[in-house]
């Protein structure tokens, strides 16, 4: 047996064990630990239908016939879509419990901190785990070298006990910033998933929908909580509100920085690599959060840097036509790679 197929049957029956343990806690002794019991009952099944990604990855290693890989992949990404759903239907329900009893400024119940965190600390595993499979798409010189496979595999099993660490930490320390954090790094990659989805997939138009949910989904919480907090006179002054709603609100910064630049570069830079625009893309969401705090105390000098640099871009990028053509590859991998032809 493969080592990646017998460390899988593991973690999945590590995964279901926690959801026997939740059965026995929450529907035999009860008492104090029948909220614990329903959590690893709850996230223990999201895990155990998550890991069928990994197994319709695994399927491709064996001698399958066609049918019956494609049958098999078909059943394993249902499973893992149901995960999904249960995962994101139970983290909208506690994200709102958890947001609605901080605001009574009373101790958030141990139920409501258990699933939010769960929550927090899955999305986030799967964030990185996306990050670090798909690396190789963004930085084509380290493709060689990448342990691609080796995240595919096992970076979720080994990411999720890290991202569970942290989240009890941040929860101890700090409960009422673990949402405000999760957006952070969110909308930190979603510029940079919206360069993948167009380097691996060409699929530019799914990137622009990726974006425009985040930045949706920003300006929702940026008026809930605009509407919660005095943002007029705590902005300045209080430094948790200001890291809070920056969290939000430079992500927008960011976006209408990053369209018009990402055209600028592929139009004119003939000896820009993929490595660098992407890592160009890794700074600009950086250079946005420093910028939107600027904002706060020297409005005026982040306004007109923002425009400088934003009305330059569109210029250049936008009126002038492009000098090459691209044409796409594809390699045993599936992954996708760009070959460019300059006039």
């Amino acid at each position: 047996m493969k080592i990646n197929k017998l460390l899988t049957i593991c973690w999945q029956g590590l995964m279901g064990l926690f959801v026997v343990l939740g059965v026995i806690f929450a529907g035999v002794i009860h008492g104090k630990v029948e909220d614990l019991g329903v959590t690893f009952l709850l996230f223990g099944l999201i895990c155990v239908l998550l890991t069928s990604f990994s197994w319709a990855r695994i399927i491709e290693e064996y001698d399958y016939s066609r049918r019956k890989e494609i049958a098999l992949k078909v059943l394993h990404y249902i499973l893992g879509g149901i995960g999904l759903a249960i995962l994101f239907f139970v983290g909208f329900f506690a994200i709102v419990t958890y947001m609605q009893e901080a605001e009574l400024d009373e101790p958030v119940t141990s139920v409501t901190k258990y699933f939010y965190g769960g929550f927090f600390s899955i999305v986030l595993a799967l964030i990185f785990n996306a990050l670090l499979r798909n690396f190789p798409s963004l930085f084509p010189a380290c493709r060689d070298r990448w342990p691609r496979l080796f995240f595919e595999d096992y970076g979720f099993m080994i990411l999720l006990p890290i991202c569970i660490v942290g989240t009890i930490f941040l929860l101890t320390f700090g409960e009422h910033l673990t949402l405000y954090i999760l957006m952070l790094i969110w909308n930190f990659v979603a510029i940079f998933f919206f360069l993948f989805l167009k380097c691996r997939y060409n699929k530019v138009i799914f990137g622009y929908i990726l974006l425009g949910l985040t930045a949706l989904i920003n300006i929702i919480f940026m008026v809930y909580y605009q509407s919660q907090v005095d943002l007029a006179s705590l902005i300045k002054t209080d430094g948790t509100v200001m890291f809070q709603f920056t969290c939000f609100g430079y992500f927008l910064i960011a976006m209408i920085i990053c369209i018009p630049f990402y055209a600028l570069v592929e139009k004119f830079h003939t000896k820009l690599s993929r490595n660098i625009r992407s890592i160009i893309f890794f700074i600009v969401p950086i250079l946005s959060f420093g910028l939107q705090i600027l904002m706060y105390f020297y409005w005026y000098i982040a306004v007109i840097i923002a425009i400088a640099s934003i009305g330059i871009a569109y210029l250049v990028a936008l009126f002038t036509p492009s000098s090459y053509t691209d044409y796409l590859y594809v390699d045993d991998d599936g992954d996708y790679y760009v070959v460019r032809r300059y006039y």
